[in-house]
């Protein structure tokens, strides 16, 4: 999630303290719910509801948060309270089974509460807390349209990383009936095509942005799929995820992931290497949409990065539409 910062010096009335999900949970999720109104994607929906129904369990909470009150690695941080009510939050995830990665999740203050250095204060004491923690690197995303958070990130030290473009398209019509190019085949991709699949990746993707994708067999695995899951899927009317690999001869050249959901929004991606001729891409990206067509009527998505302007350039000129535009920035912490 994204946030707002805010710019000068708190007042002596306002005050920081650590997250106690017990009493704060209900106030943070009613906080995140008001700040990021109408910004929200679907998984960020989604995560909206889970938060909310976790809230709902009120004295049953007790029972399954520790007494320091912070939940694991799902919800630590810090909230601000003002006028007797929780006005901001700060919440940190772990990135990596290290330690060394850390996420600041969300940044939110209400509205009637912006512009009073709340979110500056909320950040610094994440950024303590994580140093506290061994953490080497923070990790955010914020709004391309949102300057003073960017500026807020900024000034504490943050540098962009990546640019993430969110596309969607209500339903995909007038995809060309083009074959595949010269040479190229599609196949299957699984867990045996791991090393293969790891060379594609650190020759696509840009070292500062390869983090952002599982560079390591055991992400890999998550998100593949066994054949017998996909045919129960497909046979049962359930999602169905297929990873393909591209191929030219033996070698992987490429990847295009199509997921199909009867009752969700299909989600398409489509990775290339470097060296692989830019004009196969739209005719891949044409056959990953003819592959949802079993399920026409269903909105579209895509995440496409700012190493693959081919590929969103081809599914803007098929109607997709840019829903937010997100940049990712770190920040190293000095070691003491």
């Amino acid at each position: 999630m994204v946030l707002t910062a805010a710019s000068h010096v708190a007042t002596p009335a306002e005050g920081l303290r650590q997250i106690d999900v017990r009493r704060d949970l209900r106030a943070i999720a009613d906080l995140v719910g008001e700040a990021f109104a109408g910004e929200l994607d679907a998984g960020g929906r989604a995560s909206l509801r889970e938060l909310q129904s976790l809230a709902r369990l009120g004295p049953l909470l007790y029972l399954m948060v520790p007494a320091s009150g912070e939940l694991g690695g799902f919800l630590r941080g810090f909230v601000w309270e003002a006028d007797g009510e929780v006005v901001g939050n700060v919440t940190i995830q772990q990135a990596d089974e290290y330690g060394s990665r850390w996420m600041i999740a969300n940044v939110a203050v209400r509205p009637n509460y912006r512009g009073r250095g709340i979110a500056s204060e909320l950040m610094q004491a994440a950024l303590a807390r994580i140093e506290e923690w061994g953490g080497e690197w923070v990790l955010l995303q914020v709004d391309d349209k949102n300057e003073i958070a960017s500026g807020l990130y900024q000034r504490l030290g943050f540098e962009a990383v990546v640019t993430a473009r969110y596309l969607r398209c209500f339903e995909a019509k007038g995809i060309p009936d083009s074959d595949l190019p010269d040479g190229v085949s599609l196949e299957r991709l699984y867990d045996r095509d791991w090393d293969a699949m790891k060379h594609l990746l650190h020759r696509a993707v840009p070292t500062s942005a390869r983090w952002l994708h599982p560079t390591r067999r055991t992400g890999y695995r998550r998100n593949s799929d066994a054949k017998l899951i996909l045919r129960w899927g497909h046979l049962i009317g359930l999602s169905q995820r297929e990873r393909l690999g591209v191929y030219t001869g033996s070698d992987l050249i490429g990847a295009l992931d199509v997921w199909s959901r009867p009752y969700g929004e299909h989600e398409i991606d489509i990775l290339m290497h470097p060296e692989a001729p830019e004009e196969w891409t739209a005719p891949l990206l044409y056959h990953g949409l003819r592959r949802l067509q079993r399920y026409p009527h269903q909105p579209i998505t895509a995440t496409l990065y700012d190493y693959q302007p081919q590929a969103a350039a081809t599914l803007q000129s098929l109607g997709f539409r840019t829903t937010r535009v997100l940049t990712t920035m770190r920040k190293r912490i000095p070691k003491t």
